[in-house]
């Protein structure tokens, strides 16, 4: 059985980008996530022990994305990704997608999204 929480517009800051001015200066990016589940015990319980808390993801995106600078959103959305996975047993597999609003290169005019999704398989 498949279900989904899909988190959304979760803003975080971090220090990322490709140039040196990019990670000095920081930015926000806005994240998107679908956790993949069985939420069949939490519909019937009404507990928040059997799901997983929506603030407890959210705490560790944060803290996943404040821990160091990052080069490449694929690497940021990876490093969510793997720690999520890590901490909440009861998640089968997670979409990321991490959209980067403002792009600081002279040469690029819009803005980036990278989405990855990892399972427990791979």
């Amino acid at each position: 059985m498949s279900d989904f929480i899909y988190l959304k517009n979760i803003e975080c800051y971090c220090k990322l980008g490709v140039y040196d001015e990019e990670r000095e200066r920081g930015q926000c990016v806005h994240i998107n996530l679908e956790l993949e589940l069985d939420l069949s015990k939490a519909g019937l319980s009404d507990n928040v022990q059997d799901t997983i808390s929506y603030a407890d993801v959210s705490v560790l995106v944060q803290d996943v994305t404040i821990s160091k600078p990052y080069h490449l959103i694929e690497h940021l959305c990876a490093e969510i990704a793997k720690a999520l996975l890590e901490r909440f047993s009861k998640l089968n597999a997670i979409t990321v997608e991490i959209h980067k609003p403002v792009i600081n290169a002279k040469w690029f005019q819009g803005n980036a999204s990278v989405k990855i999704r990892r399972s427990r398989s791979n």
